[in-house]
């Protein structure tokens, strides 16, 4: 009898110990969580591999992977050739891509011209920042389902743009008839003060124009120049750089009011570290190019100083006049700028 008791007060005890223990196992056993996927974000540019615009760009992307420790996953998928550059505006816009890093021309006309005054700034990406035009830009954008991050590469003044021609042009009168390629910034200049004849052709298009006497120069900066090979065909550089950058990196807006705001605070903090590297990284780049060009025998050429302010001056109201005619907001743009 009690041998009997005692089997069922044993029994009734690791019945309560089993009872305890099961919803511990039970918990054990369940499967470990799978970790979240990551947001990615595609990524395309408008310059070809070995340009300064991709360099800085691929860079952004790889410190932005890296802080975000696989949560924030950006891949670049190329330029023109997996997109072309009248689609990649649009194509942020719509969201199948979610970021582009391009210059301000390419998407304007979706944005009523908003950002187009970058290329005559003369004060840093932060005192931009500070002064409230960066903010601006994103009042006009996010109406257009884009959002302005900053800009994709910096520049020093003067200027990054320089006249390249087939011919040494020595003075001001020498730029009188010849035809030159340019963005329409800067026809206005050419045709109103230098009774130069402009031509619209991409740049991908000028050395095959240049061979057959249909261009004799062209307006580009050292980078755009040395990776077309137009040191092949364009002899001559006029040392007198005039109009800075105006690409810069966009995001579908969408996509970005997607992101956890510490994901948002990553890229805009990595954002605004490149843009101070940038600046600081463009005049070693700068003076690399030069030497690479100089290396071709292209020959540099330079005027009287009193020449020189009259090419870089009258370029600059001249293009301030063609974006007040094209855009309502460029008017905005200057006075912040200039505050």
């Amino acid at each position: 009898m009690r041998r009997r008791k005692l089997l069922t007060l044993v029994g009734g005890i690791c019945l309560v110990l089993i009872l305890t223990v099961l919803p511990f196992m039970a918990a054990c056993a369940q499967p470990t969580p799978t970790p979240t996927e990551p947001i990615e974000f595609k990524v395309v540019g408008v310059f070809g591999p070995t340009h300064v615009g991709t360099i800085y760009l691929e860079r952004f992307i790889d410190i932005v992977n890296e802080r975000a420790k696989g949560e924030l996953v950006l891949e670049y998928l190329g330029s023109g050739e997996v997109m072309s550059y009248g689609e990649m505006g649009a194509g942020v816009q719509k969201n199948i891509v979610q970021m582009l890093s391009a210059w301000a021309g390419l998407y304007s006309g979706l944005v009523e011209g908003v950002t187009q005054p970058l290329s005559l700034s003369r004060i840093s990406p932060a005192e931009e920042r500070a002064a409230g035009v960066y903010d601006y830009f994103n009042t006009v954008m996010n109406k257009q389902g884009l959002y302005f991050l900053g800009r994709s590469v910096t520049s020093i003044q003067p200027g990054s743009f320089y006249i390249m021609s087939t011919k040494q042009v020595v003075s001001p009168q020498d730029l009188a008839g010849l035809k030159i390629q340019l963005e329409e910034r800067w026809a206005k200049f050419l045709t109103q003060d230098a009774n130069a004849v402009p031509i619209s052709i991409p740049d991908e298009e000028v050395y095959t124009a240049a061979e057959r006497g249909l261009v004799d120069g062209s307006i580009l900066t050292f980078d755009d120049y040395y990776s077309n090979s137009l040191f092949e065909v364009l002899k001559y550089i006029l040392d007198h750089p005039f109009t800075i950058g105006s690409t810069a990196r966009l995001i579908n807006l969408e996509a970005w009011n997607s992101l956890p705001a510490h994901l948002r605070d990553i890229m805009m903090d990595v954002q605004m570290e490149e843009e101070v590297w940038a600046t600081g990284q463009l005049k070693t780049r700068r003076a690399e190019m030069r030497q690479k060009i100089l290396d071709e025998g292209v020959q540099f050429t330079t005027w009287s100083a009193a020449d020189a302010q009259w090419l870089i001056d009258g370029m600059f109201v001249r293009e301030w006049e063609d974006f007040m005619d094209r855009s309502p907001h460029t008017a905005k743009v200057r006075e912040l700028l200039e505050q």
